[in-house]
């Protein structure tokens, strides 16, 4: 008797009409074979931005690709989450490698309790200390859209993104020169970073400790 989990939505029947290979549609929707193949089989909850971009490179909408006939009730669909993805330093070194598959994610968390679910939102494992009391080390923090704009985020606790690479949580301050940033810690005994070059900004949107 088969025991793999069964997806709820209708996503390889709709492939499999539109006569695509998953490698064919994996591409057309930015993400990759394997993780497709996982959300066929019901072994990874999606997330809304995947989702529609499935919809979307099967030429139907959301509605149609959770059921073959839009009347039709299957039960619940699969629980929406943001992807974890990764570390931000809270402390330390700040460099984590981005190796993550577009559309992959180490895993899927569920949004903060009255947090809107934004396409644009992800979460971060925070290593370190420096933005306790507020924020633990191994805390989960949520994070998003990418802003560009960093001058914008003046005095906000952000995701900075540095130009040599490194990642940091905290809070953003004007530098001593043109074009510099400082990134403030909230734990006095954390020492600030001063004076970096910051090429995009992801603000603060809440945090929890991990289950």
């Amino acid at each position: 008797m088969d025991s793999t989990p069964k997806s709820p939505w209708r996503l390889k029947e709709r492939r499999e009409k539109m006569g695509l290979s998953q490698v064919e549609l994996a591409a057309a929707a930015g993400t990759s074979k394997g993780y497709l193949s996982d959300l066929e089989r019901g072994k990874r909850p999606f997330n809304e931005r995947i989702a529609a971009k499935l919809a979307a490179a099967l030429g139907i909408t959301l509605v149609e690709l959770f059921s073959a006939d839009p009347s039709e009730t299957l039960g619940p669909a699969p629980s929406l989450g943001y992807p974890l993805i990764g570390k931000v330093g809270a402390g330390g070194s700040g460099a984590y490698a981005d190796d993550y598959e577009l559309g992959a994610a180490a895993d899927y968390v569920e949004p903060l309790p009255g947090m809107p679910v934004n396409e644009e939102i992800i979460v971060l494992d925070v290593e370190g200390d420096s933005m306790v009391p507020a924020v633990f080390d191994g805390d989960l923090a949520f994070f998003g859209p990418v802003r560009r704009d960093v001058d914008q985020l003046l005095n906000k606790r952000v995701m900075a993104r540095l130009a040599d690479g490194r990642k940091f949580f905290k809070i953003l301050k004007r530098g001593a020169g043109p074009g510099l940033f400082t990134l403030r810690s909230l734990n006095p005994a954390t020492p600030d970073i001063e004076d970096v070059k910051v090429e995009w900004v992801l603000p603060y949107r809440g945090s929890r400790p991990r289950d």
